[in-house]
């Protein structure tokens, strides 16, 4: 906040209350600007007026808020009443003590500058410094957060700050001192700890609002209830609580429990009584040699049975309970009478086969070396080699004499010995030929086909005439397999002077019309013309007059001009 001192009306004590005012200003922006601040809370700042006596009492420090002191806070100065300070007699008498001497007025930084220059008036609280013909200038502004636990701090430059004072709090929007407790107990303000958050404080008493706990402690910035009041009535059938009131509240359960009999299972709580269960038990002891029971107030009771039983190996039958005790029975026969495989009783599993490799005889005369294999006897090598050589006949032997034994095998495939037929069948212990033979045609007529011992087929070129599918080639002949184009040319002209005619290769002759200049064989017409294939006659004024009158003149087709002497008159 800015502090303006009021100013003396007497000349005399205009410069000392100047040097005054600039020492105080000087102290307030120490102050404002983060410097030491003063310890103690309440500021009091001495303005000397014309009697030398101060102008300013004793400011009120206390916060905005809360009414209680916060340090390094200076209020705005009260100048309602410049004459009356705190009940002192300002008047000439006081202003005549002492006199205070004219000091010397401090140079103005806008001495050396010119109107409008950027300058510094010393003042925090104004922005904008420039300098006018009254000297350096800023524009006022106010840092103002309306919190007394804060500095309200000028940067000069128009922004505020608010620094916490040292012992001071602002937690939840307020403002609090150190040592403040906050709502609630167990917690407190504690400045050197944090000045924004609450700081557990075990110290307090406080009230967990439970009606159930007698003594409430703060433990950890909480209030714990202690000493619960003890509403246990030892039933297990009934769930016991404190209410709100402090009373106790015994509620039914529905609880299993045990309700004192061994003989009974899955006992249940019902209208705070422990109730027996449906069931009872068994009491099987595992034993199959034995009768089970359960005896109320004797508990589960076990007796000798004399009976059938198993003793756990599957490799004993028949076994039977002896005074209690399961005794085995005479060993399993696991024997399954096959020579090929290997029988055993496993304890646990029971019987298990295994197949072996031993010698056997699969009855067969024909084979020698019989060995077991997968749990039969498989044949050996054979003892008799039963073969003719013909692939016409099915070759055996009798297994139960061993004697060979040689059938025609009919119509199976064979090979008659000629590789270029087809088909051939065995018949009578013979091979028959198919009767069909290798086809070895290619197509091509400039090679010679045909079918080798192998039976392979053979392609051998020719020199033979052929055609080379090119109707425009004539003498087209073989040569290494292939069809040569003759050197000859075909003719293709039809007698017809009104066309033109060619022959396209692979096409053969084609025909085109002209217009070119023709005969029509009549001797009468000239200037004949070929138009669409075929020669147009021209003109017909021929002229045949001999220019004698003795002779009929006339034009014949097939002669042209005739002559025939008459016998006219003449001169």
């Amino acid at each position: 906040m800015r502090i303006f001192p009021r100013l003396s009306s007497s000349p005399s004590s205009r410069a000392g209350l100047l040097i005054s005012a600039m020492t105080v200003f000087m102290s307030f922006a120490v102050v404002a600007c983060g410097g030491d601040a003063p310890a103690d809370p309440t500021v009091v700042v001495e303005v000397p007026d014309a009697s030398g006596e101060s102008d300013l009492g004793p400011k009120d420090t206390s916060d905005k808020d809360s009414g209680t002191p916060g340090p390094g806070v200076i209020d705005d100065v009260d100048t309602s009443d410049p004459g009356d300070v705190d009940g002192e007699d300002t008047g000439d008498e006081a202003d005549a003590k002492e006199e205070v001497p004219d000091l010397p007025v401090l140079p103005d930084p806008c001495d050396a500058l010119e109107t409008g220059a950027s300058c510094d008036d010393g003042d925090p609280c104004t922005k904008d410094d420039v300098c006018k013909p009254d000297g350096c200038r800023g524009t006022v502004y106010e840092c103002n957060d309306g919190f007394g636990c804060t500095r309200d701090l000028c940067d000069g430059v128009g922004g505020c700050t608010f620094p916490l004072f040292g012992d001071r709090c602002f937690i939840d929007g307020a403002c609090w001192n150190d040592g403040d407790v906050a709502p609630g107990g167990c917690l407190a303000c504690v400045s050197p700890v944090s000045q924004t958050t609450w700081t557990a404080d075990d110290t307090q008493g406080c009230d967990d609002a439970d009606a159930c706990t007698s003594v409430d402690v703060c433990f950890g910035g909480e209030c714990v209830g202690l000493d619960a009041n003890e509403c246990n009535d030892d039933n297990l059938c009934t769930d016991d609580v404190c209410t709100t009131l402090g009373g106790c509240d015994h509620a039914s359960n529905t609880r299993f429990c045990e309700d004192g009999d061994e003989c009974t299972v899955g006992d249940v709580c019902k209208n705070s009584v422990c109730l027996p269960g449906s069931t009872y038990v068994t009491c099987d002891d595992g034993n199959p040699c034995t009768k089970d029971g359960c005896f109320t107030g004797l508990g589960c009771m076990h007796e000798d049975d004399d009976g059938i039983c198993n003793d756990g190996d599957v490799c004993t039958i028949d076994d039977a309970c002896v005074k209690g005790e399961c005794v085995s029975g005479p060993v399993l026969d696991c024997n399954d009478s096959i020579l090929c495989t290997d029988d055993l009783c496993h304890p646990v599993i029971g019987c298990i086969t295994r197949f072996n490799t031993i010698p056997c005889n699969d009855g067969n005369y024909c084979t020698q070396g019989d060995v077991c294999a997968f749990g039969k006897c498989q044949k050996g090598n054979i003892a008799t080699l039963c073969t003719d050589g013909n692939p016409c006949t099915i070759d055996s032997c009798n297994i139960g004499t061993g004697a060979c034994k040689f059938d025609p095998s009919n119509g199976t495939p064979c090979s008659d010995g000629n590789a270029c037929t087809l088909g051939d069948f065995c018949e009578a212990k013979k091979c028959k030929s198919g009767g069909q033979v290798v086809s070895c045609d290619d197509d091509n007529p400039c090679t010679d086909d045909k079918c080798n011992a192998t039976g392979q087929c053979e392609f051998v070129a020719n020199f033979l005439d052929c055609d080379d599918n090119d109707p425009c080639t004539v003498g087209d002949a073989c040569q290494a397999g292939f069809c040569e184009p003759g050197k000859g040319e075909l003719s293709c002209t039809d007698k017809n002077p009104c066309t033109d005619t060619f022959c396209a290769p692979g096409l053969g002759c084609k025909t085109t019309t002209n217009t070119a200049p023709c005969n029509d064989n009549n001797a009468c017409t000239t200037g004949d013309q070929c138009l669409a294939g075929q020669c147009i006659p021209g003109s017909t004024g021929a002229t045949c007059d001999d220019l004698n009158g003795c002779t009929d003149d006339a034009c014949v087709a097939n002669k042209g001009c005739v002559n025939t002497p008459n016998f006219n008159l003449c001169s």
